[in-house]
């Protein structure tokens, strides 16, 4: 036999035994729950896995194939030793590496590898669903026509000046109340952290050096409390209308810029009472707001996203937003954390962004360039998977919600 006999026979074997691993199981579920919401839930699956690009299925088989490795490790962690397998870390290691190649490698493997025969397997699968059960005609497709660039712009313009509305509009203090709650938070720091627990400000007034941090914090924080639940709010014209979906949480996002630059100005008047100027270092406040910006989309983009499949993570982001508070230098200085905690402490992005702006604005000295080349690291890594993992469940929010 050739060496192109050969890898023809290889290529044949491997796309038949991939088909019918991938889909025995699933002729056996459709055939025994015709009819149930089981079955047409599937039915959608399967018909957005047959209207996927021979790269995107080879990403989901890599992808299946991390959250293999994934399980077995934690079934390892719950399995007594003595029943545990022979060599499980090599086993990890090959379904992890064997997943990475997939992924990275899909482009290549999809001109290689058309991939027609998985279609018509899909296909022959389809056909069992009685047409009682086919999909309705107002079912929201992925396929829907895509707008312009300048019509998703104009619907985020929208939502944010929706939503700044709905927040001001029927209350008796209104936009005072931007400035609210980061004031009424440093008066509470300055008597119990910078009088009862006489915590150092460095040489700076407490109360500035308090506030400078609860700005951005409070950015932060209530972007983060608003974003996660973005999504469930806006349930209606999600399920109805396809646009990118990233436009809500980002939305919730940009109407806080109001109330950041509300509190930024009286930020301001109080550097005016304390007669401090602003230095040549302030420039790099600028640097700052970026990261604080773009690590807040990142996180809203994945507590939203993670949100709708569990709708108990909005109570477990709140808990851990009261918890980071107190774990992120606000109230005190990353130099009075000790030395054995002061890496656990460099991780939290928040540190190096609330560092480096009361360092450039309050005291006008440079920031610390390894602390913030970690924190800008760390953003870029957590931006990056929060964009992959939101546009990857994004085509079933519309069935979840």
């Amino acid at each position: 036999m050739s060496t192109d006999d050969f890898q023809g026979a290889a290529r044949v074997v491997t796309r038949s035994w991939v088909a019918r691993t991938c889909f025995r199981g699933l002729h056996v579920m459709r055939a025994a729950a015709v009819g149930s919401v089981e079955v047409r839930a599937l039915g959608r699956v399967s018909r957005q896995f047959v209207g996927a690009s021979t790269t995107d299925r080879v990403r989901l088989a890599g992808l299946l194939l991390l959250t293999a490795a994934i399980t077995h490790r934690l079934l390892l962690e719950l399995m007594p030793w003595s029943l545990r397998p022979v060599a499980p870390l090599l086993l990890r290691l090959e379904v992890v590496l064997a997943s990475l190649v997939l992924v990275f490698a899909a482009p290549w493997l999809a001109r290689a590898w058309p991939g027609s025969r998985l279609r018509r397997v899909v296909g022959d699968i389809d056909d069992m669903i009685p047409a009682s059960n086919a999909m309705p005609s107002d079912t929201l497709l992925d396929d829907s026509p895509r707008l312009s660039a300048g019509a998703y712009w104009e619907l985020l313009v929208n939502l944010t000046k929706r939503e700044v509305k709905g927040r001001y509009s029927q209350s008796f203090f209104g936009f005072a109340w931007a400035i609210a709650q980061p004031l009424a938070t440093m008066l509470v720091f300055t008597f119990v952290f910078g009088r009862l627990g006489q915590i150092s400000a460095g040489g700076a007034p407490y109360p500035l050096f308090a506030y400078a941090a609860l700005v951005p914090w409070f950015f932060f924080s209530n972007s983060v409390s608003s974003g996660t639940m973005s999504l469930i709010t806006y349930r209606n014209i999600v399920t109805k209308t396809y646009f990118p979906r990233e436009i809500i949480p980002l939305s919730q996002v940009c109407s806080r810029f109001l109330d950041f630059g509300a509190a930024a100005l009286l930020f301001a008047v109080m550097m005016a009472y304390y007669r401090i100027g602003v230095g040549v270092w302030g420039l790099s406040a600028l640097l700052f707001f970026v990261m604080l910006v773009a690590f807040t989309i990142a996180v809203t983009l994945l507590s939203s996203a993670i949100n709708v499949f569990y709708r108990d993570v909005s109570a477990v982001i709140t808990i851990a937003l009261q918890l980071w508070l107190y774990l992120t230098p606000v109230a005190y200085p990353l130099s009075a954390v000790p030395a054995k905690y002061r890496l656990f402490f460099s991780l939290n992005p928040l540190t190096a962004i609330i560092e480096g702006s009361r360092a450039a604005l309050v005291f006008n000295r440079p920031s610390d360039p390894a602390l913030t080349g970690l924190a800008a690291a760390i953003i870029v890594a957590l931006a990056i998977v929060s964009y992959i993992v939101f546009k990857t469940l994004d085509r079933y929010f519309a069935d979840l919600i």
